[in-house]
């Protein structure tokens, strides 16, 4: 990952901002915590908490030095409701949202504004009617987000237009969290 940011700001000479996207759960392999691998919940940890610390470790690091950018990150309604048999996500979805409060508290008097959207239920391929209506009972626009919605909110949050919001969570949720 430094590596990475290295090669960024050889190639373009600065970073104004970071989006933080990736993520995963134990889908495949959800389980209650007392029949769970301890392997697949350390994966969720080191990918969802760790991958997003990482990132921000470095970006913060270069937006430091020019007193100025964004940190995005992403968290779930997940990380605020909790999900059974997906404990693991839940747990390291509420923390990637303290955790970006906190770094706001950290890295304001540099002029960094971090966020985090948290996303309701996001459409991944193909919906069936089943699994649509059941969709639908979850917030009050009787639908479902696309990735063109968190996308569009993160742009927002990275723009010039967000510079004095920081340490927010921002539902992208259709009104799941009301």
């Amino acid at each position: 990952v430094e590596n990475l940011f290295n090669q960024v700001i050889s190639k373009y000479g600065k970073l104004d901002y970071l989006v933080n996207v990736a993520g995963g759960g134990s889908r495949d392999k959800m389980a209650g915590l007392d029949e769970q691998s301890m392997d697949a919940v350390r994966s969720v940890i080191e990918t969802n908490l760790m991958g997003t610390m990482t990132g921000c470790k470095y970006a913060g690091r270069e937006l430091k030095k020019r007193g100025e950018g964004r940190i995005v990150n992403t968290s779930s309604m997940v990380g605020v409701r909790g999900l059974a048999s997906d404990s693991e996500y839940a747990a390291t979805k509420a923390a990637v949202t303290s955790f970006t409060q906190s770094l706001a508290m950290e890295l304001g008097k540099w002029g960094i504004t971090v966020n985090v959207v948290s996303p309701g239920i996001v459409q991944r391929g193909v919906v069936v009617d089943d699994a649509l209506s059941r969709i639908q009972s979850t917030n009050f626009l009787n639908s479902f987000g696309t990735p063109e919605d968190i996308a569009n909110m993160a742009a927002y949050l990275a723009s010039e237009k967000a510079a004095y919001i920081t340490g927010q969570i921002i539902s992208v949720d259709g009104g799941m969290a009301i």
